[in-house]
């Protein structure tokens, strides 16, 4: 069965803002501020550069879909982090997001490999959780919760 994206974009929403109680809060990921994992890495100057800026604000994920800044910069989003709070820029940022790492093949990859997309709701809660479905990177915990809110809301 195919994923219906409506009820996919519904579901995250819930599960991300904790069903509208963090919508309009701002997470903080310390793996992207100073000192963390990913600030850290060689090629992540881009990240560094962003900190050096927004400060926090950087480093932290935004709007009912908790898009994280960093994330939405990579996607083409020029505001500040604070309008990422707006529903309509975070949705735009979050459904960008699903096309290009859920449901699209990466015919134009950033890497040179090629993956076929999600067909399953929890392949695409891995991939908007941590990046991509392929890998051993996961969190079934948050697939579960988002396959329970996905049937819930069908």
């Amino acid at each position: 069965m195919a994923i219906n994206p409506a009820l996919l974009l519904a579901a995250i929403c819930g599960v991300e803002s904790s069903w509208g109680e963090g919508a309009v809060t701002p997470r903080f990921e310390p793996a992207y501020y100073r000192g963390g994992a990913y600030y850290r890495l060689p090629a992540n100057d881009w990240l560094r550069r962003l900190v050096t800026s927004y400060e926090e604000c950087a480093a932290m994920s935004w709007g009912p879909a908790q898009v994280m800044f960093p994330t939405a910069r990579e996607l083409g989003f020029q505001g500040h982090p604070w309008e990422l709070v707006d529903p309509d820029a975070c949705l735009r940022c979050a459904v960008e997001y699903l096309n290009r790492r859920t449901f699209k093949v990466w015919e134009t990859a950033p890497r040179s490999e090629l993956r076929p997309p999600a067909v399953s709701v929890a392949q695409a809660g891995d991939s908007y959780n941590t990046g991509n479905h392929w890998d051993a990177a996961r969190n079934i915990r948050y697939e579960q919760d988002l396959v329970r809110a996905y049937q819930e809301a069908s």
